[in-house]
């Protein structure tokens, strides 16, 4: 499995209350909880040998990671790289505004520990997007794209790139 589970009825109201200021972080992060308790179970009892969270603190599956990756900066585009059958879903990107690293407090790293804990021995996946995956979105597909000073040699955001996902892997670890 990839990994990717449709959110519970609940994680999507909780979401929607949480968007318009409604809910409090504290509370949508209780509503997760259970959803995934729940998703643990149910993939336990359907055989599965490792289990996930199925991305259910996730808005998108790879720029929720990419954006908290220091020197990127989340934001609007003007649409999205890709269609779905047709569907141009709520445009967002990441750009690179600064030295590219894995910060210590990403909360991808909180919500591993708590699945370990779900998990309760079971062992887990973490889905995160390559680094080729970051490339690809900041200086491929992005037409505008031009690079910081540090990253005018694209070997130094090579080596950027691959230090942070060192560090990624480490802390998972």
């Amino acid at each position: 499995i990839v990994g990717s589970f449709l959110r519970p009825a609940a994680v999507k109201e909780a979401r929607a209350q949480f968007a318009a200021g409604t809910l409090s972080r504290e509370a949508l992060t209780a509503v997760e909880n259970d959803a995934i308790r729940d998703l643990v179970a149910k993939e336990k009892a359907a055989g599965l040998v490792a289990v996930t969270d199925g991305e259910f603190r996730r808005h998108m599956w790879h720029l929720d990671f990419l954006a908290e990756l220091t020197g990127l900066r989340h934001v609007k585009a003007e649409s999205w790289s890709v269609e779905f059958k047709g569907h141009q879903p709520n445009a967002e990107t990441v750009v690179i505004a600064d030295k590219i690293a894995f910060p210590e407090n990403h909360s991808f790293l909180a919500g591993f520990d708590f699945l370990k804990d779900a998990a309760a021995g079971a062992p887990v996946k973490q889905t995160i997007p390559s680094p080729s995956m970051l490339h690809l979105i900041c200086c491929i597909r992005e037409t505008n794209y031009q690079p910081i000073e540090r990253y005018k040699d694209e070997q130094v955001l090579l080596d950027d790139l691959a230090a942070a996902y060192q560090k990624a892997v480490k802390a998972f670890y």
